[in-house]
């Protein structure tokens, strides 16, 4: 199957580069219109199913792009963007000043450092994403299109398992607000383990054109 897995569009937050995880913050002008232009890159295809988080920012990209193929989004908590506890909200600069300890704990280890105040590791969300990544692979076909909608972490958290890469190594990946990358599945035992399937990314960071 081919799964495209899209950044929402633009926040403000998004913008003024600060950490937004579970808060609801909206598109912005930028966002809706690349909300609109993945509406057109996904308009000619045959789209099997488009699934989002349920924050309204993904949830306003996901309906754009499944309202001319008649479809309804299905929305998954599981695909909510990481829990950054404390630091939601806060400009990213200030992660070392405001809590050095966990800054020091995610630049050496950061599958496994808990953001402050309630928040997840990067292992605990990769474990809920990726069960929505698996039973959504078993339940369609080699040729479907399924689209899932979601945030940057969660989405480099599906990549990295999908591709066998430590978490460590998300930064090598990059994803922008409004754009698209692809994994398509292979059988079992094409390339690996007999009872697994295989994934290829084949696209990163495709950013569809905005209308004129």
């Amino acid at each position: 199957m081919n799964l495209y897995l899209v950044r929402h569009g633009e926040t403000e937050w998004n913008r003024e580069g600060r950490a937004q995880g579970r808060a609801d913050v909206p598109l912005n002008e930028a966002g809706i219109a690349q909300s609109q232009a993945l509406a057109g890159a996904f308009g000619s295809m045959s789209v099997t199913a488009v699934m989002s988080s349920t924050l309204s920012r993904a949830v306003r990209t996901a309906e754009a792009i499944a309202s001319p193929h008649g479809l309804s989004v299905s929305t998954e908590n599981d695909l909510l963007e990481l829990n950054f506890g404390g630091l939601d909200g806060a400009p990213l600069r200030d992660m070392r000043e405001m809590f050095p300890d966990f800054f020091e704990h995610w630049t050496r280890d950061p599958a496994t450092a808990q953001f402050p105040d309630g928040g997840e590791t990067l292992q605990q969300l990769q474990d809920r994403t990726w069960g929505v990544v698996d039973a959504v692979a078993r339940a369609h076909d080699a040729q479907d299109n399924v689209i899932i909608v979601s945030h940057a972490f969660a989405l480099y958290s599906i990549m990295c398992r999908a591709l066998g890469m430590p978490l460590s190594n998300y930064g090598r990946l990059r994803i922008t607000p409004g754009t698209y990358s692809l994994l398509v599945s292979r059988a079992p035992n094409v390339i690996g383990p007999a009872d697994e399937l295989q994934w290829a990314l084949t696209s990163l960071n495709v950013t569809p054109a905005l209308a004129d």
